[in-house]
């Protein structure tokens, strides 16, 4: 099965619906860590940047050109408005992103550790009421030659999954973890981009959790 992104004509631009998370990151680097505990530690370089796989997904997708355009949820505090900002500004359209009031969106604190070039994660998933099926309606597929989904709400991700295969739209599925909800989602997406961790939930070796993504009847996996 072809994974070319479908488009009517030559002159047309792909297109792209992202659904899922949208976070904030606080990311710092430092020479080494971990360090001693207590004290204080500089940082020599620092940034507060959006992320979630399907934001950067669709962020990536429209510096490079593509019309892309993202569903999700936010917060109505500071936090949330930062989050829809930085799609806003990357060109990234936001007609089903839903303003949820009060809760907090998903957050993170990334550690660079320069030395050995890793990276510790500390995070928070937030209180966020997530994506219902239903909330982003069928038409939001309209003109769309790709669905990327990332897990967080695999019930409407699925429910919007299906109606794109319906319609002939590709699904990619990038999953960063099994949770509830996620074999029926992978089942019903043509690609998956596999984070180490989900991969090692499906086998101890690559060659085995690509197997069993393939056979859950993706073409292509990654």
């Amino acid at each position: 099965t072809s994974l070319a992104w479908p488009v009517q004509s030559r002159a047309m631009e792909p297109s792209a619906l992202c659904v899922g998370q949208a976070s904030v990151e606080l990311v710092g680097a430092v020479p080494r860590y971990p360090v001693n505990p207590g004290g204080s530690h500089e940082v020599s370089a620092f940034t507060f940047q959006g992320g979630g796989a399907a934001a950067n997904a669709a962020v990536t997708l429209a510096r490079l050109g593509a019309r892309a355009a993202f569903a999700g949820a936010r917060s109505d505090d500071f936090l949330g408005e930062f989050a829809a900002a930085g799609l806003e500004e990357a060109g990234v359209g936001l007609a089903h992103l839903k303003v949820r009031a009060g809760g907090a969106v998903p957050a993170a604190f990334i550690v660079l550790e320069r030395e050995h070039r890793r990276r510790t994660v500390f995070f928070t998933r937030g209180d966020l009421a997530g994506l219902a099926p239903g909330e982003v309606p069928p038409d939001a597929l309209d003109g769309v030659g790709l669905l990327l989904v990332d897990g967080a709400y695999p019930e409407a991700q699925l429910e919007l999954s299906r109606a794109a295969r319906a319609r002939g739209v590709k699904v990619l599925l990038a999953a960063h973890e099994m949770t509830d909800g996620m074999e029926p989602l992978a089942d019903a997406c043509d690609a998956i981009i596999a984070s180490e961790g989900f991969a090692r939930e499906l086998s101890p070796t690559v060659p085995g959790a690509l197997t069993a993504m393939i056979s859950r009847g993706a073409s292509c996996s990654v």
